[in-house]
């Protein structure tokens, strides 16, 4: 068998994925029911998650607090003008850590 034969059945994560996960988890700790809708606290890529989920389903949460979120439109043009004014060098530093 080769190694790509071993790989389990895992879905490709996605924002969709990120959103499927977390309604189950709601669905799981009984949060689904007006009472007891959550507030949901996002941070960077999980405000993208967010934003989807109430855009899908506004009916699933009280709110949605944003923390340094990624914007609707994705971080590429942001990441872009970077780019072009910090120079690859920069960039990769940064990655790099």
């Amino acid at each position: 068998a080769s190694p790509d034969n071993l790989k389990p059945d895992i879905p490709v994560p996605n924002v969709e994925q990120h959103v499927i996960d977390l309604l189950r988890f709601l669905r799981l700790k009984d949060m689904t029911q007006q009472a007891n809708l959550p507030i949901i606290v996002a941070h960077s890529f999980g405000g993208l998650v967010g934003m989807k989920i109430l855009e899908d389903r506004p009916q699933a949460a009280k709110g949605l607090a944003l923390l340094c979120s990624v914007p609707p439109t994705g971080n590429g043009p942001m990441v872009s003008r970077f780019t072009k004014t910090r120079g690859w060098e920069t960039v990769w530093d940064i990655t790099r850590g």
